[in-house]
């Protein structure tokens, strides 16, 4: 499992949410920091069966179209996408909104592949 860090290098190192979790169930995990080693590449990201991709706090840019393309050749080839952050489901909505759909809910959005 790969967990991106896409927060933006904010302190609050809101993926030891997931990280510390799996990690105490000995699970394999991998970290990849976008502030210290660029944005995953799709072939790297197809190395793993899921990714989970955490963009944090709301800022404006959460994704770029280069991260857009990496998850969306990863979920063509059949890869698990768990992708999440503060005001990530409006900036899909208006910047690519043939990325996803999604169904937003007060406090909870749902997301699914466009097809």
């Amino acid at each position: 499992m790969l967990i991106v860090d896409d927060d933006g290098g904010d302190a609050a190192n809101l993926e030891d949410y997931l990280a510390l979790p799996l990690y105490s169930r000995r699970l394999p995990v991998e970290m990849h920091d976008i502030n210290l080693l660029g944005a995953p590449s799709s072939a790297k990201l197809l190395n793993y069966p899921i990714v989970m991709w955490m963009t944090g706090d709301y800022r404006s840019n959460l994704l770029s179209a280069a991260e857009i393309d990496a998850m969306t050749d990863y979920m063509d080839s059949g890869g698990n996408l768990f992708l999440t952050g503060q005001g990530l489901a409006r900036q899909l909505n208006d910047q690519f909104p043939n990325f996803l759909a999604i169904i937003s809910v007060p406090n909870l959005s749902i997301a699914r592949r466009c097809r």
